[in-house]
């Protein structure tokens, strides 16, 4: 009967190691199933998504590609047209006068003063 007992207990072992294999795949499998999932959502969350800032100054707009792009407010085009207009004739005249004053001292011929000119514009 010891034998029969034996065998009997060890058909109940392998049994329940069997479910209990069973169990532990099943668990490995819905542990892929999920962690599939979060990388997907996670992949999705991470995405760049286009956006736009915007102040009473203007706004920055960017694109899919990471790009920019600025704009400004009708007022602040106006200033900034002003501002580069002001600097181009502050150049201008700092040019003419370094061109005449050169001029003096060296008393170029005109056309060499209309070459120099040129040449510095």
């Amino acid at each position: 009967m010891a034998l029969i007992d034996d065998l009997l207990g060890l058909g109940f072992d392998i049994t329940q190691a069997q479910n209990l294999a069973d169990q532990i795949q099943t668990f490995g499998t819905e542990a892929q199933t999920k962690a599939e999932e979060i990388g997907t959502q996670a992949y999705e969350s991470m995405q760049f998504k286009p956006f736009t800032v915007t102040s009473g100054v203007g706004g920055v707009t960017t694109t899919a590609d990471g790009s920019t792009a600025m704009q400004l407010t009708p007022e602040q085009q106006a200033l900034r047209n002003t501002l580069f207009g002001g600097s181009h004739a502050t150049v201008s005249l700092l040019c003419n006068l370094c061109i005449n004053r050169i001029v003096r001292r060296s008393s170029l011929s005109s056309e060499r003063l209309r070459t120099t000119k040129e040449r510095l514009l």
